[in-house]
């Protein structure tokens, strides 16, 4: 599969937020249907009609479609592929988090343009491609502009193409292991598999706790200007959605047994 490309993109952001990004998703495709009388769509109702254009107008198994996040993208999308996922999170901020993949890599330039359809909304991203040696690892997108973030470059990849190798038993995953290793000495790549494996869950540990996030230390933050930290907070509940960190005690499980039997082979 060279040509396979995976994404996965989230939006942070208050319920007004994701009216406005819900919104502009239907009206990119020019299928948003408003009463003509009435109270004004919720949030719940237009999620749901974005839901049902992309079974309608896409796939059965399609909560959004490429075209929705630009009215004239670049990028395109595997229609089956698209999944969206909105929900509120502990601390009352919402994330939207939108996972695809296609032939065509991952085009930054058209969620810019979904970011400053809806008030430049903070937007993280996730890439990877079936070749190692493209582009993988974090793009942020924030304050009009897209910004490459270096770290986890490898760990981004292992996670968007193998789901950490969870669902292969341990000695076939580290015989796939085997095979990246090879990869990454070509690469030059300064990591090794060992220190690939404890760097995936070291990230989902970190992720995993975010109960010093909540709507008082949002708010602490905002009203202090500490633009920064308030940056970092709101980043790490997207990236809980970015890397699934619900299901840690299922990648965390995963991840030790292939680190024991990496190790078992390196000692062989």
């Amino acid at each position: 599969m060279p040509n396979l490309h995976r994404a996965r993109v989230v939006a942070i952001g208050t319920e007004a937020d994701m009216i406005r990004l819900n919104r502009t998703l239907l009206r990119n495709m020019d299928c948003l249907e408003e009463p003509e009388d009435g109270p004004a769509l919720t949030l719940e109702e237009l999620y749901r009609q974005v839901r049902h254009n992309a079974q309608y107008e896409g796939a059965q198994d399609s909560s959004f479609l490429y075209d929705m996040i630009a009215l004239s993208p670049f990028g395109d999308a595997e229609d089956e592929s698209c999944r969206y996922v909105l929900r509120q999170e502990s601390c009352g901020l919402y994330t939207a988090c939108f996972a695809y993949e296609g032939e065509t890599s991952f085009q930054p330039e058209d969620w810019l343009s979904l970011h400053m359809q809806c008030g430049r909304i903070p937007m993280l991203a996730l890439r990877a491609s079936w070749d190692f040696a493209l582009d993988k690892g974090m793009v942020i997108i924030s304050g009009g502009r897209i910004h490459d973030n270096w770290d986890r470059m490898a760990e981004s990849w292992l996670w968007l193409l193998h789901q950490y190798e969870f669902g292969y038993p341990p000695e076939e995953a580290v015989a796939r292991l085997a095979k990246l290793e090879v990869t990454l000495e070509r690469e030059d790549f300064d990591m090794s598999i060992a220190e690939l494996l404890e760097s995936c869950v070291e990230n989902l540990e970190y992720l995993g706790d975010t109960s010093d996030i909540t709507q008082e230390s949002l708010v602490a933050a905002r009203d202090e200007k500490d633009f920064a930290l308030l940056f970092e907070m709101i980043a790490r509940i997207g990236e809980t959605a970015l890397w699934e960190t619900e299901h840690n005690a299922r990648w965390l499980a995963c991840l030790e047994a292939v680190q024991q039997a990496w190790q078992e082979r390196e000692e062989a």
